[in-house]
């Protein structure tokens, strides 16, 4: 599983990279464009926050300005994309179940914890219970 990510040179501040990875609510600079993958790298580790996760990422090359990342546990990286979508929203894991017709929180934190991960239709209906008028969109190339 890649997470796409975007850089272009940022003149405001003084020609650094700005690096963005919505998915994963990241925003970072780098000194020069050698610099934009190892801070990716570090910045998805720092928000994953699970021992033994390692992240990787290799710029795109279908577009400029373009690269993904990836890591050792798709899990853990959809686990993270929950937690920092939830958190943006200013939601509760109670917020998301009420609104998935649920009750118990338990399964859903197990997807927010990496334990388990939800298949392509219990994502889709945990975006959704986020926000109903999120559409996720998936690149296949």
């Amino acid at each position: 599983m890649r997470i796409e990510g975007k850089f272009f040179k940022n003149k405001q501040t003084g020609g650094f990279w700005a690096i963005e990875i919505p998915a994963l609510g990241i925003h970072t600079q780098a000194k020069n464009l050698k610099e934009v993958l190892e801070m990716a790298i570090d910045a998805v580790e720092t928000v994953v926050d699970k021992e033994g996760f390692e992240a990787q990422a290799i710029f795109s090359k279908q577009e400029n300005g373009t690269f993904f990342v990836f890591g050792n546990s798709a899990k853990l990286l959809i686990a993270a994309i929950l937690r920092t979508k939830r958190l943006e929203r200013g939601l509760t894991a109670r917020d998301i179940v009420k609104a998935m017709g649920e009750r118990s929180e338990t399964g859903y934190l197990r997807y927010e914890r990496g334990e388990n991960t939800p298949s392509l239709e219990k994502l889709d209906e945990i975006l959704t219970a986020m926000d109903p008028n999120f559409e996720p969109i998936f690149k296949f190339g």
